[in-house]
């Protein structure tokens, strides 16, 4: 219980913290822009799409668990990778090169056109665990949190140098919501990986 309360009131701070950074956020130059981060606008054809799938039926579980999260929802990627219906996600494994621009995107199976689902951020998921140097030294892109600035979808471009010819693993946590026709939201979070190569 308390690893689920930990886990939504840390996808509630993310959400707050990009909606902050979204609102305070000067508009720049496009050429002011980092080189290894991709502007959502700037890149429309990304190298993998990782799309997640969600059953409006989770929304009307009061208190979910991740086990419900799993039941109503799925991963696929580009790689024909795919989550069946009862698989943990934390077994969820993307395969990314350096220098891929990864797209994460979401979809309802609902036909109630009532219902909206949309990507959030990404969160790095070791952030809490290490210290900062370390994380970032881990990292697979250039931010710890990639928010979304549309609800559609997020994407970001894994690091040049990330891996050095070595095999890397990435856990992170795709923070994502609901929105019901009475503009009720509900927010929600799983934890997948990438793999460099």
């Amino acid at each position: 219980m308390m690893k689920k309360v930990t886990i939504i009131l840390m996808a509630l701070l993310v959400v707050a913290a990009c909606k902050e950074q979204s609102a305070s956020k000067d508009p720049e130059p496009q050429d002011q822009e980092a080189e290894d981060s991709v502007p959502v606008a700037a890149v429309l054809d990304p190298n993998v799409t990782i799309t997640l799938t969600v059953d409006d039926k989770l929304f009307e579980i009061t208190d979910p668990t991740l086990e419900d999260i799993e039941t109503y929802s799925e991963l696929v990627d580009d790689n024909k990778n795919f989550t069946p219906v009862t698989e943990n996600f934390k077994d969820f494994e993307t395969a990314v090169k350096p220098g891929q621009i990864v797209r994460w995107k979401a979809e309802t199976k609902s036909s109630d056109k009532g219902f909206s689902i949309a990507i959030d951020n990404i969160v790095n998921a070791d952030a809490k665990e290490y210290d900062l140097d370390m994380t970032l030294r881990a990292n697979f892109f250039n931010r710890m949190v990639i928010c979304s600035n549309n609800g559609k979808f997020v994407q970001e471009k894994v690091r040049e140098n990330i891996s050095e010819g070595k095999e890397l693993w990435y856990s992170y946590w795709i923070n994502f919501s609901i929105q019901d026709k009475d503009s009720t939201i509900k927010h929600y979070s799983i934890d997948p990986r990438l793999k460099v190569h």
